[in-house]
C-alpha cells in the first residue's frame, strides 16, 4: 500500500481542482482559437465537445488502469508536466494545422464540419486525453490510505469541479478580452506547469516559469499577417479584423471571414452590396422629412452612412441602433467613420433587449443580425417582428436581411410566412442573381415599395432601374407552412440542411 502523506492529500486535492480548471479553460479557448478558421456555428461547437469528451472519456479509462499498475506521485506529476508541455505548444501549433486542414472549407459547410472535425482531434484529442488520466490517478493515491473510497472520489470531484466553474468564467470575463485566447492558453498551462513541477519537487521550477512568462510577453496576438489586414482584435464574441480592400475600402469580417459586416470607402458611397437598397427606406414617408430609423446589428454603421450620405439632404435623420459587440462598436467609430455622424447613437446589447427598452417610434427598422449565413433564432420569429412592429410609426417600414440559399427553402418560406403574419404589406428584393441575399420589406401603414421607387430623385434613378426587377410583392399566404416563433425557431440545423439541398442541386 502506498502511503500518502498529509501535506500530499491536501496537493492531491488542489492538483485535481487545478487540473478541473484547466480542462475548462483550454475548451473554453478552444473554440476562439478555432474561430478564424471554422467559424462558431453549433457544429463546430458539436464537434469540438464531442473530441473533448472522447479523448477526456479515454483519459479516463486508461488512467485508472495505469494508476493500478503506478499508483505514484512521481508518475502522476511527470503526467501533468508532460500534458502542460503540449498545451504551451498548442497555440503555436493549432492555427498552422487549422490553416492547413481548412484549405477546402469553401466548398461549402459540410467542408467546414468534417475539417472543424479533423482539426479537433489532431489539435485536442491528446492533451485533453493526458488531462483526463489525472482524476482517477489522484483517487486510486488518496485510496491507498483509507478505506472511504466514496468520500475521497467525492472529494476529488468537488474540487475539480470547482476548477472547472473558475475555468470557465476566467477565459470569457477576463483573460481572452484581456490578453487574447494564445496566451490565455499558456497562462493555464504555465499554471499547470507549477503544480506538476512542485509536485514532481525539481529545482527547475524558476527557469520553466521564466521560459512561459517570456512567451506570454512576446508572443504576437494576431492571428495572421497580411498586408491588407489594418487591424484585428479578439472581443468577447468573436475575433475580428479590418481588411483593406481596393473597391471596398475598410471592410469588418468576423471569425472565418466569410461575410462583410460593413464596408467603409470615403471616396464612394455605394457599396454594389444589399446597402445599396436601403436608399427606398425613407421615400415610404418622402413627405415626413424627420425620420428616425434603428438598425439592429449595426455593425460598422454602413447602413447609417448610406442613409445619411444619400439622403440626409431630403430628411433630418435621428439613428440608433444595437450591435451586441461593444468592440465593434469602437471599431465603427475609428475605421468605419461613424465618428463624423452625432446624430448616431449605437447601444452595444442584444437587438431584441434594445428593441424592448427603446421607446420605439420608428419610421425605419432594419435587421441585420447574422453569422456566416445563420440568424439569431431570436432575431427572426413571430413574437420578434411583433416587437418590431409596435415600435414603428405609424407608417414605418422594416427591412429585414435574410440569407437564403434559393426561395423554395423552409428557411426563405418560414421567413415570408411570419411576416405575412405580422405586417399587411411585404416585399422582397433578391440582391443579385444567384445572391443569398434577399431583402424583405414589410409595413402596417400607408406606405408602398412602389411608390417609394418613384419618390427618388432622379440623380439616383439608377437603384430603381437596378431594383425594379428584382422586386416581388408577396401576396399569396400559405397556410401549410409553419410559422417562426420563439417555441419553434430557425435553428442551424434547418441553415445547414437548406445548404444541403443547394450543393445536391435544388434551386427551387
Amino acid at each position: 500500500m502506498v502511503k500518502v502523506r498529509a501535506v500530499s492529500v491536501r496537493f492531491l486535492t488542489l492538483t485535481a481542482f487545478v487540473c478541473g480548471m484547466v480542462i475548462m479553460a483550454v475548451e473554453m479557448a478552444a473554440s476562439r482559437l478555432m474561430a478564424p478558421y471554422f467559424g462558431t456555428s453549433v457544429f463546430v461547437w458539436t464537434n469540438l465537445l464531442g473530441i473533448i469528451m472522447l479523448a477526456l472519456s479515454l483519459g479516463y479509462y486508461f488512467g485508472g488502469r495505469i494508476a493500478d499498475r503506478n499508483p505514484t506521485e512521481q508518475y502522476l506529476y511527470t503526467l501533468l508536466f508532460g500534458a502542460s508541455l503540449i498545451l504551451f505548444v498548442l497555440p503555436f501549433a493549432a492555427p498552422f494545422i487549422m490553416n492547413f486542414v481548412s484549405s477546402g472549407v469553401s466548398e461549402g459547410e459540410f467542408s467546414i464540419v468534417v475539417s472543424s472535425f479533423v482539426s479537433s482531434l489532431i489539435v485536442f484529442c491528446i492533451p485533453f486525453l493526458a488531462l483526463g488520466m489525472v482524476s482517477p490517478t489522484i483517487i486510486r493515491l488518496l485510496s491507498s490510505e483509507v478505506d472511504h473510497s466514496g468520500r475521497i472520489a467525492g472529494r476529488v470531484y468537488a474540487a475539480s469541479t470547482v476548477g472547472s466553474i473558475l475555468g470557465t468564467f476566467l477565459p470569457t470575463l477576463v483573460f481572452v478580452p484581456w490578453i487574447g485566447t494564445k496566451k490565455t492558453i499558456l497562462l493555464f498551462a504555465l499554471v499547470l506547469c507549477i503544480v506538476s513541477l512542485i509536485g514532481l519537487g525539481k529545482r527547475l521550477l524558476w527557469g520553466v516559469i521564466g521560459v512561459f512568462v517570456a512567451a506570454l510577453v512576446l508572443i504576437p496576438p494576431q492571428y495572421f499577417t497580411s498586408a491588407d489586414i489594418v487591424y484585428q482584435t479578439e472581443s468577447p464574441y468573436s475575433y475580428l479584423k479590418v481588411t483593406k480592400d481596393s473597391f471596398y475600402g475598410n471592410m469588418l469580417q468576423q471569425d472565418e471571414g466569410y461575410a462583410m459586416h460593413s464596408v467603409y470607402n470615403p471616396d464612394r458611397i455605394f457599396t454594389g452590396a444589399y446597402w445599396d437598397y436601403l436608399y427606398f427606406a425613407p421615400y415610404f414617408q418622402p413627405d415626413k422629412k424627420e425620420q428616425k430609423a434603428a438598425v439592429i446589428g449595426a455593425a460598422g454603421g454602413t447602413a447609417y452612412r448610406m442613409w445619411e450620405e444619400t439622403s440626409g439632404d431630403q430628411f433630418d435623420f435621428t439613428f440608433e441602433g444595437a450591435e451586441i459587440d461593444p468592440v465593434v462598436v469602437d471599431l465603427s467609430r475609428k475605421y468605419f467613420g461613424m465618428d463624423q455622424y452625432p446624430n448616431v447613437e449605437v447601444s452595444a446589447q442584444d437587438g431584441r433587449i434594445f428593441l424592448k427598452q427603446s421607446k420605439g417610434d420608428y419610421d425605419i427598422v432594419f435587421l441585420d443580425a447574422y453569422r456566416q449565413i445563420y440568424m439569431p433564432p431570436h432575431l427572426t420569429s413571430l413574437e420578434f417582428f411583433q416587437l418590431v412592429r409596435d415600435r414603428m410609426s405609424e407608417d414605418g417600414v422594416m427591412i429585414a436581411n435574410v440569407n437564403a440559399m434559393f426561395e423554395g427553402s423552409d428557411i426563405y418560406q418560414r421567413m415570408v410566412r411570419t411576416l405575412q403574419e405580422v405586417f399587411p404589406k411585404v416585399w422582397v428584393l433578391q440582391v443579385g442573381d444567384g445572391s443569398f441575399n434577399y431583402l424583405f420589406f414589410a409595413t402596417s401603414g400607408q406606405g408602398d415599395l412602389g411608390t417609394a421607387l418613384t419618390s427618388i430623385p432622379e440623380r439616383y434613378s439608377f437603384l430603381r432601374a437596378e431594383a425594379l426587377p428584382k422586386i416581388a410583392r408577396l401576396d399569396t399566404i400559405r397556410s401549410d407552412i409553419a410559422l417562426i416563433t420563439d417555441d419553434r425557431p430557425l435553428s442551424e440545423v434547418l441553415f445547414d440542411r437548406m445548404i444541403g439541398e443547394w450543393l445536391l442541386g435544388r434551386r427551387n
